[in-house]
């Protein structure tokens, strides 16, 4: 929605060679149940740590590096099921990938969250 606002090409995202990032690293469920994201500030400094954002303005940006979340809260998975996926141009740290242990859980009821964006008109 938001690159639709802005006059962009969104099928230009959906195309399978959107991301072409060297190092890609999957997070998947080890248990069933129900994703529950605790903090999305955890996966937005993740974000950063792969060069998707910057810690310092001299800090250089990788157009290739971000996370695709796959599992929202509130979604069932399954074990096995590849909750999000970390790209970047550099090695991916084993660090980065510890520091999301906290930002997630896999719960074993289901939550009603609410929803703290709205749709963009």
């Amino acid at each position: 929605q938001w690159i639709k606002a802005q006059e962009g090409d969104v099928d230009y995202v959906f195309k399978s060679d959107f991301w072409n990032a060297k190092f890609k690293h999957e997070v998947k469920s080890d248990s069933d149940g129900f994703m529950k994201i605790n903090s999305s500030v955890l996966f937005g400094l993740a974000a950063m740590k792969l060069g998707a954002g910057r810690e310092t303005k001299e800090d250089d940006i990788d157009f290739e590096a971000g996370i695709q979340i796959a599992k929202k809260s509130g979604d069932a998975v399954s074990k096995g099921d590849v909750l999000f996926t970390l790209y970047s141009s550099k090695e991916i740290k084993a660090e980065v990938i510890d520091s999301l242990v906290d930002a997630y859980e896999i719960t074993n009821k289901k939550e009603n969250f609410k929803v703290l964006l709205g749709e963009i008109n």
